[in-house]
């Protein structure tokens, strides 16, 4: 079982939902998996929080009769499953009247946790191993955001909400060896990976525009890439840098100088780049 396989059984796991071969087979990935396993304590520990919540306050009756219509709806739409499972979906609505706010609710009928963590991309996980090995930390961040390789001409009926390239070459001898579809919450996104003849790596990351883009401990510097939609981090002699255009996040991790090497990368990958790089102090 890979972790994509994992990652969608993970609510109804928590739930005690699963036959007995699919909860082993589960058990067996997280054992082995540091990834999915630290997925599988959050969805746990949120289910628990929110258990704990609720029980100070109940849910009239015939809401969750109402919010399970809904869900069976939508079954049909739905590309994947709602990973706290309709248990913490109960819980999560008897914790919104707490609350006094359908907000909640409303935020995991579109998509549950993986709505959640669609608005928040972990880089952190990527950042915190380029330093001793880039490929490796690479390769960890497409696992855990299910990657499954595809053909380069494919990318863009997979993503066709996204405007990105990837070309078979990039400036500075950059060559590209291989292009792969990610899930990022519920919606798709694209990562190219090149690399020039002395080894180095160069990454593409695209995906829809999102709230927030979790760096870890690493610090977000002042570099804005065409106006004030961008920005990099730095780690060591290593950047992640971002340009956001109204559909698409180009996020390109590289040992290029953003001001005199990577505007040209960006403008081959990034159509709605304005080829300019800009500074906010």
């Amino acid at each position: 079982m890979n972790c994509h396989e994992t990652r969608e059984q993970l609510g109804a796991y928590v739930d005690g939902e699963l036959a007995p071969a699919s909860a082993a087979g589960v058990e067996a990935h997280l054992a082995a998996c540091g990834a999915c396993s630290r997925e599988c304590a959050e969805i746990r520990a949120l289910a628990e929080e929110l258990s704990a919540a609720a029980a100070e306050g109940a849910a009239p009756p015939g809401l969750w009769t109402a919010i399970e219509g809904g869900l069976d709806r939508s079954a049909g739409k739905a590309d994947r499953p709602i990973a706290l499972g309709r248990r913490g979906l109960a819980i999560a609505a008897g914790f919104a009247l707490v609350a006094g706010t359908l907000t909640f609710v409303v935020a995991l009928l579109s998509g549950g946790v993986e709505t959640v963590r669609a608005t928040q991309i972990d880089y952190g996980m990527l950042l915190d191993g380029v330093r001793t090995d880039t490929d490796g930390a690479v390769q960890r961040f497409l696992a855990y955001y299910g990657a499954e390789r595809i053909e380069p001409e494919h990318a863009a009926a997979i993503a066709p909400r996204l405007r990105f390239a990837v070309p078979p070459e990039l400036p500075y001898g950059y060559r590209r060896e291989a292009v792969y579809r990610l899930r990022f919450g519920r919606q798709p996104g694209v990562v190219a990976c090149y690399r020039r003849a002395d080894g180095e790596p160069l990454v593409c990351f695209f995906h829809p525009p999102v709230h927030r883009e979790h760096a870890g401990a690493y610090e977000e510097l002042p570099c804005i890439i065409g106006g004030h939609r961008g920005h990099q981090i730095e780690v060591g002699r290593w950047r992640l840098v971002h340009f956001t255009d109204p559909t698409t996040c180009h996020c390109v991790l590289s040992t290029l100088r953003p001001e005199a090497e990577l505007p040209p990368v960006m403008a081959a990958v990034a159509p709605g780049f304005d080829g300019t790089l800009k500074h906010d102090h």
